[in-house]
């Protein structure tokens, strides 16, 4: 089909079209104005796809595509211009977002917020690497569960309060510190197969009764 440029004769005017191509922001439409190259209108924010029904402004320099009237088909892309900020109106400022799934993905990801809550029934985080930094960090569950080839902790003060600790290691179980102390309120029992307890220094043992044997 040829092009024409009914530009040139009609004055600024609105038409239904449909795309036939679509590449960076351009698109070519045909319809009852024959085949026009327009550029997508800053707030269509609905990306058009070749074989969609768009609605078409039509200028004297230029032609734009304003909105999307009827999908080719199921999938869609919101385009939106970089450093885009969502603000919702009102005075509570609540932006909601509700659908069966909801994917964001990007190279960076910020969430920022006074109070950042997640309730899902499963939260599931895979990454090559995780990291959480901040002045305080409260974990409550009532059951958890961790499985880690390697773990390594590095804090400078760490502080826990349980109702019961049990532990159990397989293998090695080592313990290297600049000093060391133990207090039991009740009693203190260890059990081993062998013992060895050795001391470049002084070894104390006071009691009210000392059994050995």
């Amino acid at each position: 089909m040829t092009q024409t440029n009914p530009l040139a004769t009609q004055e600024t005017r609105m038409e239904t079209g449909k795309v036939q191509l679509a590449h960076e922001g351009c698109y070519a439409v045909i319809g009852a104005m024959g085949l026009i190259h327009a550029r997508r209108a800053a707030g269509c924010l609905l990306e058009p796809l070749p074989g969609d029904t768009v609605l078409i402004l039509l200028t004297a320099r230029q032609s734009y595509v304003l909105h999307v009237l009827e999908r080719s088909g199921d999938e869609g892309s919101l385009v939106l211009p970089p450093k885009t900020t969502v603000r919702p109106e009102g005075g509570e400022s609540v932006l909601c977002l509700s659908a069966d799934a909801v994917i964001v993905e990007g190279n960076r990801l910020d969430l920022r917020a006074e109070t950042l809550t997640a309730k899902a029934g499963t939260l599931s985080f895979a990454a090559a690497a995780m990291r959480f930094a901040g002045r305080t960090l409260t974990r409550r569950f009532e059951s958890a569960y961790g499985l880690f080839t390697h773990l390594y902790e590095n804090a400078r003060r760490k502080v826990g309060q349980y109702g019961n600790h049990i532990r159990q290691v397989d293998e090695l179980d080592e313990t290297r510190a600049g000093r060391m102390r133990t207090t039991v309120n009740d009693s203190l029992r260890v059990r081993s197969g062998s013992a060895s307890l050795r001391t470049r220094g002084t070894l104390d043992m006071d009691g009210k009764h000392i059994n050995i044997g």
